[in-house]
């Protein structure tokens, strides 16, 4: 029998490296797929008790969503006619997930050799109250919490609420149901009183702006029934954002004790943004369709500024900048309404 090679890089066959549809285990990698995943994966999970809803039946699969997922991904996407002909999956890990995506590495073995490949596909969390919960709570409700944000809605933000509030017994006992949407989320809860409670929790923590309003939900007797529904809208920023502050681009550094820490591009000031200077409309998100970002090379400095040549189009660049960086060293550089930053 004759020799067999990759036909993507030329590796020759040996027993620890099979030949695999004409691939090395290595290109193999590059060029299939091990696991076929669907376009989007949904998962039901009580947000009570945590309860995940699977094959008919509410199970205790794990407190952790990558958890849930793993077990989700590996008793309902692997069989025999979702794996490569030949591979037996081994394993699956939850790398990642953010913004409504999630990221595996995949684990399986081909004859001697072991594959891993990053997969990724759209993850869909439907929180409803398992039947336990709901019959708990007599599935009727007096209060919403619309939690939205400035920035666009991320998974891994709403996330970070999630775990955060899901800490407190007042929102765990009065949860009657959640829906998530790509705007934000939607809690109602049994008790207008723990509403208030976790709208001002976020506003104290994650600096949300908060609106009251009431919902004619029909008369009882001579009474008008209403139900509280309460706005909070979080900044929803993550460190490493591109902001504008009173006219001037910044960068987002961190969140903390429900404030905004944002570095100036212009200056390099830091400050720190309370809760009205957030909401007084001083501050706008900005998304990579605002602004370009280039990689940089510092040629010298003149003048309190930088020379920066931009490696991409040659154009050089006159930025006020400190001497934070010697000759040649690459930067970042930023495009906005026609100027040019650097990314400190």
């Amino acid at each position: 029998m004759g020799r067999r090679f990759c036909v993507r890089c030329g590796r020759e066959e040996s027993k620890d490296t099979p030949i695999i549809d004409g691939l090395c285990p290595e290109c193999f990698v590059k060029e299939r797929v091990i696991l076929k995943l669907p376009s989007k994966i949904k998962v039901t999970v009580c947000p009570v008790c945590g309860a995940t809803y699977l094959h008919g039946r509410w199970e205790h699969l794990g407190e952790d969503i990558k958890d849930i997922v793993r077990w989700y991904v590996l008793s309902t996407l692997v069989k025999r006619s979702t794996v490569y002909p030949g591979v037996e999956v081994v394993d699956v890990k939850v790398k990642e997930l953010s913004s409504g995506m999630v990221t595996m590495l995949v684990k399986g073995r081909y004859g001697s050799a072991s594959l891993v490949q990053e997969l990724s596909t759209h993850l869909e969390v439907d929180k409803r109250l398992c039947p336990n919960c709901l019959k708990s709570r007599g599935g009727g409700y007096e209060a919403i919490l619309q939690i939205r944000t400035l920035a666009p809605t991320r998974f891994n933000v709403m996330r970070a609420v999630g775990e955060r509030l899901a800490r407190v017994k007042t929102f765990r006992e009065s949860i009657v149901e959640i829906k998530e949407g790509r705007e934000g989320v939607d809690i109602k809860m049994n008790s207008q009183t723990a509403c208030r409670y976790v709208a001002n929790l976020l506003k104290k923590e994650y600096a949300a702006k908060l609106i009251q309003t009431w919902e004619n939900t029909g008369q009882l007797g001579n009474k008008r029934k209403c139900k509280l529904v309460i706005s909070a809208r979080l900044p929803g920023l993550v460190a490493g954002d591109i902001v504008e502050y009173e006219g001037e681009p910044a960068q987002v550094i961190k969140l903390k004790y429900g404030r905004v820490v944002i570095k100036s591009l212009s200056t390099g000031k830091v400050r720190s943004l309370t809760h009205d200077e957030i909401w007084r409309g001083r501050i706008k998100y900005l998304s990579s369709k605002d602004y370009a970002i280039l990689d940089g090379r510092v040629l010298n400095y003149e003048g309190g500024r930088a020379v920066v040549q931009s490696v991409d189009t040659g154009n050089v660049y006159f930025i006020r900048a400190p001497r934070l960086y010697s000759l040649g060293s690459r930067v970042k550089i930023l495009i906005y309404k026609g100027k040019a930053y650097l990314l400190l």
